[in-house]
């Protein structure tokens, strides 16, 4: 795939100047896959390199969204905390400004913001950033897409860090749920909400409940050890 997006950029730019929509686009790919391959410092270096054209071109369709939030994740991968939170505000602001508090984009930037704070042990900030991310979600319709169920999860562990079981249970079982429109029960998806909630249940003393879990995560796991002959 890198080799194929390296030629496409080296094509175009021999076609036209380099200060366009499609070299942009390409640069953003090729940055994807450096992250993907844990190459960050070359992801970091064609992440820039896109956002340096596209903000060349205001009036541009690109969305600016997932060039902040991709610089954002390099650097909080890379450790670079303060780096990341810039470009994720950077990109709140620039979407508040034009696009208004509903725009669904937000939802992966909200989101973002949320991992950061988790990571930080920020349990308050985490939890209003997921939240806010949901919000948006809700306001489409769309809380039922498979990515709400990464939010609901992440949820689930900020309130288990606050001491919140019950609510925590709740936000898993929300996950869970999501999960299974698209998941069947011996997933790795599946059994590691099962286990988060069976080590919730136990924290509370409620041995029959976590026990219901604690066998499904047993089925689950000998379905994928032994999967059922085709």
């Amino acid at each position: 795939a890198l080799d194929f997006y390296l030629k496409a950029v080296n094509i175009q730019i021999s076609l036209t100047k380099e200060n366009n929509l499609e070299v942009a686009e390409l640069y953003f790919r090729i940055g994807q896959v450096y992250e993907m391959n844990n190459f960050l410092d070359k992801a970091l270096e064609y992440y820039l390199k896109a956002e340096s054209i596209s903000e060349s071109l205001r009036d541009n369709p690109l969305k600016f969204n997932q060039i902040y939030n991709g610089i954002a994740v390099v650097y909080r991968k890379k450790g670079q905390i303060q780096k990341a939170i810039k470009y994720l505000q950077k990109d709140i602001e620039h979407s508040l400004k034009n696009f208004g508090p509903d725009y669904y984009d937000l939802t992966l930037t909200y989101h973002n913001m949320g991992d950061i704070y988790l990571a930080q042990k920020m349990y308050s900030e985490a939890l209003d950033q997921y939240n806010r991310s949901l919000d948006i979600r809700i306001k489409y319709r769309d809380e039922e897409n498979i990515e709400a169920a990464d939010t609901y999860i992440k949820i689930g562990s900020v309130l288990t860090e606050l001491g919140h079981y019950d609510e925590a249970i709740g936000a898993y079982k929300r996950a869970l749920q999501i999960r299974r429109t698209k998941y069947d029960e011996a997933h790795a998806k599946i059994n590691e909400i099962y286990q988060q909630i069976d080590i919730l249940c136990k924290r509370q003393g409620k041995n029959r409940i976590a026990y219901t879990y604690y066998i499904n995560v047993l089925k689950s796991a000998q379905k994928t050890t032994h999967p059922s002959p085709v």
